[in-house]
Parts: structure tokens; C-alpha cells; sequence
């Protein structure tokens, strides 16, 4: 939004009193200081793009100008956030006679117009296949060798454990970086829960170097009781992967700190029990 917008707007809805825009300016600013706003200003010399953004510029060969992005938002979004659309159609057939119309606005410092100026430079051809969006976002490695993106899972190399990754998302592909490069990429699970484990990320011989175990887990399942333990050890043998069983197991000892270890092996006991009874398992009468 601009004063000039906002004076142009003023003058329509008071046409016989309205006041001259250097007037209009002087109430503005007199007004403006009796706020009591923080604003958050850009950096003066290195403007922050969305990734997004830079993402969609370097696939299409070409630049975005913070400052025009910004004249966009003051001339075309200001002069729309009173009106009502019902359609994406119609939306984007008023959001191009905008565009058309800052294009061909004169330039107040120099001769022509953005139009001019795209006419004298014939534009590149577009990419075969149009952009796909996506979205970034951070994530913590857990110590299943898994981040969780939109409540699924994805691998990462066993070596991130405990590290912060950056995760890129479109709607058929995860890819997860680590410090600018790109360490594991996935097709996007259907299903919340689901998991997706790239075999090349597990790791093979170096136990030793894991803070997670199977074995840790169930040592400290066994101090809590011998009835928590076998519940942990069930929970472990359940899954194809054992690492797949860290997160739940992790949670239900965590649980174990928070309440009476008398009550805990209670409801160890009794979780065992419905478990098995859905469940029945070797040795055990349903």
C-alpha cells in the first residue's frame, strides 16, 4: 500500500472536499507517529528471498527484484484487498489487467514504461514442463534415523542423528539437506504414520557408535520392571526394522519418569495384556 494508492482511494470517496495529496501526506504523517508499532525492517543490503521464490527463479533463468515484488504488493494486492472473488479464474483474469496496467504506468524518473522496456527485450522460451512449488521447512533427526514432515517419516544417513537438516516438499517428492547438500530424497508418503526408509541409510556395523540400541532400550526398561521390559522387547520384535520401534519405545519409558514406578509396571502389565490378547503371541494363553 502507498500513500499515492491510498490518497487516489481518498479523493474517490470524497470527491467534493477531499484534500491535495501534500496535504494529505502531512495528516498521514502526523497520524502515522502517533502509532505505537514495531516493525520489522528487511536487511538494507541483503535482502531476504524466500527460498521458494529462489527456487522459481533459477528454474526459469531470471531475477526477482525484492523492491519489484514489493511495488507488486503495494499497486496490484492493495488495490484488491476490498474486492471479492469466487473463482481462481476470476481472480487471476483481474490480478493480469492489474498487471497490465502497472506495466504500462509511466515511469516517474525516466522515459517509458515497463512495457516499453519488455518490448525492446524479446523474452526467453519457458521450460518444457511448468515449476512445481514446494516448501521448506526444518526438522531434528531423531534417533531413528528419521525426520517427521507433515506426521510422516522419512530416513536420513545414520550419521545425522541429533542434527538439524532443512527439508524441501512438493507434492510427489521430500528431499532433506544437510548444510546445503542434499542427503536423502523420497517419494512422498500417502499415509500419516507412514514411514520411508531408504536401505542405503541404515547402519550396518558400527553398534557401538549408536546411542539408541535395542539392548539400551530394554536395559532400561529392566530397571523399570521385568513386566515393562517384556512389553519393550514385544514392541521391538514387532517391527521389520527395530529402529522403526525407537520412537514409541522412547516415549513409553520417557512416560516412566513422570509417574510411580509401582503404577507404571501396572500399566505395563496391563497395556501386555491387551496387547497380547488382540495379538496372542508364543507361549501365551489368549
Amino acid at each position: 500500500m502507498t500513500l499515492e494508492l491510498a490518497w487516489l482511494e481518498y479523493q474517490r470517496e470524497h470527491p467534493q472536499d477531499a484534500l491535495q495529496y501534500s496535504q494529505f501526506c502531512v495528516h498521514y504523517h502526523r497520524w502515522r507517529r502517533r502509532l505505537d508499532v514495531a516493525l520489522r525492517q528487511p536487511h538494507p543490503y541483503e535482502p531476504y528471498l524466500h527460498p521458494s521464490y529462489l527456487e522459481m527463479a533459477q528454474y526459469y533463468d531470471t531475477v526477482i527484484v525484492p523492491a519489484g515484488v514489493q511495488l507488486v504488493e503495494r499497486w496490484v494486492l492493495a488495490v484488491l484487498r476490498k474486492q471479492q472473488f469466487f473463482s481462481l479464474a476470476e481472480l487471476n483474469v483481474t490480478i493480469a489487467d492489474c498487471v497490465a496496467w502497472l506495466n504500462a504506468r509511466p515511469f516517474q524518473k525516466w522515459e517509458g514504461s515497463r512495457t516499453t522496456l519488455k518490448a525492446d527485450e524479446p523474452l526467453k522460451p519457458l521450460p518444457a514442463h511448468p515449476f512445481e512449488s514446494s516448501a521448506w521447512t526444518q526438522a531434528r533427526v531423531h534417533p531413528d534415523y528419521h525426520v517427521q514432515v507433515d506426521a510422516r517419516y522419512y530416513s536420513v544417513p545414520y550419521y545425522l542423528v541429533g542434527e538439524t537438516v532443512e527439508v524441501r516438499t512438493t507434492a510427489h517428492i521430500v528431499e532433506i539437506f544437510h548444510q546445503g547438500d542434499r542427503v536423502a530424497s523420497h517419494p512422498r508418503a500417502a499415509r500419516r504414520g507412514q514411514a520411508v526408509t531408504a536401505p542405503e541409510h541404515r547402519p550396518r556395523h558400527h553398534r557401538d557408535r549408536l546411542e539408541w540400541t535395542p539392548e539400551r532400550f530394554q536395559q532400561w526398561a529392566g530397571k523399570i520392571g521385568p513386566q515393562t521390559e517384556t512389553l519393550i522387547t514385544t514392541i521391538l520384535h514387532r517391527m521389520k526394522h527395530p529402529e522403526q520401534a525407537y520412537r514409541t519405545c522412547f516415549g513409553i519409558l520417557r512416560l516412566a519418569q513422570a509417574v510411580a514406578r509401582q503404577l507404571f509396571t501396572y500399566r505395563s502389565v496391563a497395556a501386555f495384556w491387551l496387547n497380547s490378547r488382540r495379538h496372542p503371541l508364543p507361549g501365551l494363553p489368549p
